[in-house]
């Protein structure tokens, strides 16, 4: 049983709903913290977690990329990265009433693809949660984080079977931007 969640509808809902806000960069290709949200809630709801009310949520506008080492990669690749510098991110609160920690360098990590990002939470749920990721799982990491006592997230580059067998998860997030297509995939190093 697979479930496989494409938050496009959720994402096109929230754009309609809250036109005031960015849920994209637009000097990078990935989602903002804000769309990471509103990407989250539908993964989060298969799993049976209830999560608040985006009108109890507060938020604000900041200009941070996701990832320092390629600042905006859209800039990055058009060669302005000194001239486009500047683009919305947010910092949300009050998605979540749980406390969460980080385990180790998680801003470098996150952003290596060989390296692991554990955190813990006072989520009630218990489950164990393994997240497979590609770069958009960093903006969903958060929220997922907030609802879940364990994660343990790696980039699929780096995704071996044997950190599977190791953390014994009660849930297996594989997230993968459509963009890779198949080849986001990329299960040689990991499925039986």
């Amino acid at each position: 049983d697979i479930t496989v969640i494409y938050p496009k509808e959720e994402l096109l809902k929230a754009r309609e709903v809250y036109p005031e806000l960015t849920l994209f960069f637009k000097l990078d290709t990935h989602w903002n913290y804000m769309g990471g949200y509103f990407g989250a809630q539908p993964l989060l709801k298969s799993l049976g977690i209830k999560t608040n009310n985006f009108s109890n949520i507060s938020y604000e506008q900041i200009n941070e990329p996701i990832f320092f080492w390629n600042g905006y990669d859209l800039a990055r690749m058009l060669g302005l990265s000194d001239v486009l510098n500047k683009d919305i991110n947010y910092h949300l609160y009050g998605y979540s009433n749980n406390r969460v920690t980080y385990e180790g360098d998680a801003r470098n990590n996150v952003e290596d693809f060989n390296g692991v990002v554990k955190t813990k939470s006072s989520a009630e749920d218990n489950r164990k949660v393994f997240l497979a990721r590609d770069s958009f799982g960093e903006s969903i990491t958060p929220y997922l984080a907030a609802e879940f006592s364990e994660i343990y997230s790696v980039h699929r580059a780096s995704l071996t079977k044997s950190q599977i067998d190791a953390e014994r998860p009660d849930i297996f997030i594989f997230e993968a931007v459509e963009r890779e297509g198949l080849g986001g995939l990329n299960v040689e190093n990991w499925a039986e």
